[in-house]
């Protein structure tokens, strides 16, 4: 009798193990995310893919409130760690193409962020830039 509470504090320590190793590999669910892009002045559509940890930003949301032209769309790959999520490997996603140093840098979906919320069906997150906050909120649309 005495040895139960022994076995169940090495279960409960053994589980609380494993939610630690998943949470390092927090991922996103596969599919499409919509949502917005706030950065100074800059009220705009935000639209992107997730497979894996792979991610591209879209066109999105008509001529006047896309991203696109404004900014230019990135794809690359992500992680989340820790209550942030950082965008890494970087590259132009669409037309106009080129490279990262032809952009303007805080206006590309790069770098770290600060996730403000998470859950299966959205995140929500920012970090502070040169004229201020760049906010993302994003909702899944389209799970694969």
């Amino acid at each position: 009798m005495r040895k139960l509470p022994i076995i169940l504090f090495l279960i409960f320590f053994v589980s609380c193990k494993d939610d630690n190793l998943n949470n390092s590999e927090l991922r996103l669910k596969e599919g499409l995310y919509e949502g917005s892009f706030h950065y100074d002045t800059l009220q705009l559509w935000e639209f992107f893919g997730i497979i894996d940890f792979d991610f591209e930003e879209y066109a999105s949301g008509g001529v006047m409130h896309q991203k696109y032209p404004n900014c230019a769309l990135t794809k690359g790959t992500y992680k989340i760690t820790d209550g942030t999520i950082s965008f890494s490997n970087i590259q132009i996603a669409q037309p106009p193409n080129g490279k990262i140093t032809d952009h303007q840098s805080e206006l590309l979906l790069i770098g770290d962020y600060t996730i403000d919320n998470v859950s299966d069906s959205t995140i929500n997150f920012w970090k502070n830039s040169t004229k201020g906050k760049q906010e993302y909120h994003l909702k899944l649309m389209n799970s694969k």
